[in-house]
């Protein structure tokens, strides 16, 4: 019965253990063996929509144009300066993308009259993220008025929180990992997983360990079996010692 689906949250779940590939390159160019991960970004996503006029790309002297593909190109160089700027703060994670941008009616001989994009926007704080949004509010607004254009769409697609993991469960990971002689760093996850929804009814935590070049997702994912074999091994561990100091 969806109606009573809060009435199904378990409270049975002592703590949440996660074996991830990194999906990044830091362990791997360190050479080091597993990443304990702090905390896991929130992630906001926005979409703008700028609506200006089709014409003929031929016919249309340059002064009269209402371009919205201009527009969204200088909203997408802004999304990369302001994303490095944050980033560049260094006190938290930070990353910003447009993955997305549609061009309508795109093609080579008519001015583009209707642009879409998405920006991916993750971060450890979410106080960088409100900084974020206004300036892209305020950049893409000015952006729409250079062009000629309107700016019909400013509305957030979805919003995630960013989720701490547990210091406790974090300290039990690492002291498995040096039981077991492995080095290891601290490390946020850019990426979203089933850890940060878990933390929700319970404490969670997770391991990584070093994926080739960075790819996910991808043909290219490839993890080496003594790698996963060693996050298995920390997972293992810390189960051993918390199955012992956790109470029912």
């Amino acid at each position: 019965d969806p109606d009573r689906l809060e009435q199904s949250r378990r409270g049975d779940i002592r703590a949440f253990l996660e074996l991830h590939i990194e999906q990044g390159v830091v362990l791997e160019s360190r050479s080091l063996d597993v990443g304990i991960v702090t905390s896991i970004v929130g992630i906001r996503r926005i979409e703008i929509v700028f609506d200006g006029e089709a014409d003929h790309a031929g016919t249309t002297p340059m002064h009269l144009r209402r371009d919205a593909l201009v527009a969204a190109a200088s909203t997408v160089s802004m999304v990369r300066r302001a994303a490095e700027q944050l980033d560049a703060e260094g006190a938290d994670y930070f990353v910003a993308t447009v993955g997305i941008l549609t061009v309508e009616p795109s093609a080579s001989n008519i001015v583009p009259g209707l642009c879409r994009l998405v920006v991916d926007i993750r971060t450890t704080n979410p106080m960088l993220t409100t900084r974020f949004v206004d300036m892209l509010d305020r950049e893409s607004k000015s952006y729409a008025q250079g062009a000629r254009v309107r700016r019909t769409s400013f509305d957030t697609l979805s919003d995630g929180p960013p989720v701490a993991c547990d210091p406790v469960l974090q300290d039990t990971l690492r002291g498995a990992a040096r039981d077991l002689g492995l080095s290891h760093a601290d490390l946020p996850s850019g990426a979203g997983h089933d850890a940060a929804f878990m933390s929700r009814i319970c404490p969670s935590a997770m391991v990584f360990v070093p994926c080739r070049a960075g790819k996910s997702h991808a043909p290219q994912e490839w993890a080496e079996r003594d790698a996963i074999a060693a996050g298995a091994a920390v997972i293992l561990g810390a189960i051993k010692v918390l199955d012992r100091s956790l109470q029912d």
